[in-house]
């Protein structure tokens, strides 16, 4: 299954009116962040949601590379790369990945990071064979109970200080 191409350039945002202008990044930040994305997988998630952090951390054990990198979908980072894909809807109910300049969302998000990782993670791959309709539904179920069945935190989780540098939006208050 293929992500959203990239555009050369992000075009101007496009918002409702009833919604409100993102925090914008610095340049020095945003030129760390274009560089992160030419060589490594940046994964974007629900950063109040305790199954989407336990998600992350599982990652985090299993990419002894540290090829991986983070960012809350909460943050202005998130919101400037998911721009520059056209994807302006802001809902959390997914998470992204980024990688080799194409956008990953829900089931195949999943399936795309699990094939990165170490050892035999990958073989799980194989389930990028089962077709999106059958596989989003699940997962989208999975993504409407996560806060009843895992819990939601007061506010958005960021790692321990030795694997910050790993997260494009750690200078983000949330």
């Amino acid at each position: 299954e293929q992500g959203v191409q990239s555009r050369d350039r992000p075009g101007p945002q496009r918002r409702r009116p009833d919604q409100a202008a993102e925090p914008r990044v610095s340049t020095r930040s945003f030129a760390i962040i274009v560089s992160a994305m030419a060589e490594n997988p940046i994964l974007l998630f629900d950063g109040v949601c305790h199954l989407c952090a336990d998600s992350v951390q599982f990652v985090i054990q299993r990419d002894p590379h540290q090829r991986f990198r983070f960012a809350r979908l909460q943050s202005g980072v998130a919101q400037q790369l998911l721009a520059g894909y056209d994807v302006t809807d802001n809902n959390l109910d997914s998470v992204v990945l980024i990688y080799r300049g194409r956008l990953y969302r829900k089931s195949r998000a999943a399936l795309h990071t699990l094939l990165l990782l170490h050892r035999a993670w990958p073989l799980l791959g194989v389930f990028l064979l089962v077709p999106r309709f059958i596989a989003d539904p699940v997962y989208d179920f999975i993504g409407r109970h996560r806060y009843r069945w895992f819990g939601q935190m007061d506010s958005c989780w960021l790692p321990e200080s030795d694997q910050h540098w790993r997260f494009l939006d750690a200078d983000e208050n949330h």
